[in-house]
């Protein structure tokens, strides 16, 4: 959010770019020089959770922002006050529970990568029809079937993004799997907001109010097409029964013998 403000090309944001790129490169360095590291490196092989890890970015940088831009529709356009604001979200959360019951049977019948990619193509929906019911003179009933498929694609694709996130990965190191996924969601989050903010300044008249309204549509619609991105990465997730199993312990000693006795 910084860059918006200081400029993508200052030396404050330069720096904290680098710094960044240095402290992942020194993370790297340590995790593959040490005998019980926090993230084993292996786990990059693991096709499901490399996948995965891209689905919680793009889905946190999309799905993640819209609510910000509502905020803003709600508070600065409509004028609700923050009481208000915070009741109209409440169909949206019974909504996502909705959803993530959805999530667990479509889960059980269709796999992982059908159920995450229904969720994205629901909310990339969503987020269309919210930015179109976003106006100078509109009000909350026009918000509300965008709002609804949005949150009803966020419960789907939200729980089973963490089941291709720990699939085939050895019992050790589910938790470790889990935590990569959550911290790419974080990630996401705040480089989705902050492109999505700038789009949304660049495509904003001067001024507050209803002069805002544009620049919040074409934000609705950028991320709406970025959640394609989303889409893609999960189309490559193995079909249902095509997902190797994780070996146990007592098969890598076994392998580990097969290759010494070799």
């Amino acid at each position: 959010m910084q860059g918006l403000e200081a400029g993508w090309g200052s030396a404050e944001t330069l720096i904290a770019l680098l710094s960044g790129a240095l402290f992942i490169g020194l993370l790297v360095i340590v995790e593959s020089g040490t005998a019980h590291p926090l993230m084993p490196l292996r786990l990059f092989r693991n096709r499901s959770l490399v996948a995965a890890m891209g689905i919680t970015f793009v889905f946190m940088g999309t799905f993640g922002a819209q609510y910000y831009f509502f905020t803003v529709y709600l508070q600065n356009v409509l004028h609700y006050s923050a009481l208000t604001t915070g009741l109209a979200f409440l169909p949206s959360a019974l909504v996502g529970m909705v959803g993530t019951k959805l999530s667990e049977k479509l889960l059980g019948k269709a796999g992982a990568r059908t159920t995450i990619t229904t969720g994205l193509l629901v909310g990339a929906a969503g987020m269309a029809v919210l930015a179109l019911g976003m106006s100078p003179n509109g009000g909350y009933p026009a918000l509300l079937p965008g709002a609804i498929l949005l949150s009803l694609g966020q419960g789907i694709a939200w729980t089973a993004m963490f089941v291709a996130a720990t699939s085939g990965v050895d019992a050790r190191h589910q938790g470790i799997a889990s935590a990569m996924a959550s911290t790419t969601q974080q990630i996401g989050s705040a480089v989705g907001l902050a492109i999505l903010v700038a789009v949304a300044n660049s495509g904003a008249h001067a001024g507050t109010g209803a002069n805002l309204v544009p620049g919040l549509r074409t934000a609705g619609f950028t991320a709406g097409a970025l959640t394609l991105l989303g889409v893609a990465i999960a189309l490559t997730l193995r079909r249902p029964g095509t997902t190797p199993p994780a070996p146990t312990a007592t098969q890598t000693t076994q392998r580990s013998e097969a290759g010494i006795s070799a």
